[in-house]
């Protein structure tokens, strides 16, 4: 009976060890996804500010075919109003 108890001890002792084991295993794993989300979350961060700057730098090159545009759309009216003028 005694050496029984011993054996069932040593077991649970082991098992114990062993999931001693396997949660410092998941600790560490915890810790590199954490690390790994810090550095997805900095990546994003850059990505955005490049996004950021790209937009800005789409309007930069957007406003002058925007007033090109304007500025033709006023020459049409203008012709069409001489025209007009001469017509009458």
């Amino acid at each position: 009976m005694h050496d029984s108890l011993i054996e069932e001890k040593s077991a649970i002792l082991i098992k114990i060890n062993e999931s001693d084991i396997a949660v410092h295993a998941l600790r560490a794993q915890i810790e590199e996804v954490k690390s790994e989300k810090s550095q997805l979350q900095l990546e994003m961060s850059n990505l955005d500010h490049e996004i950021q700057s790209a937009n800005l730098q789409f309007t930069d090159v957007k406003h002058p075919f925007v007033q090109t545009e304007l500025e033709k759309n006023l020459l049409v009216e203008e012709k069409f109003y001489l025209l007009r003028k001469i017509n009458e």
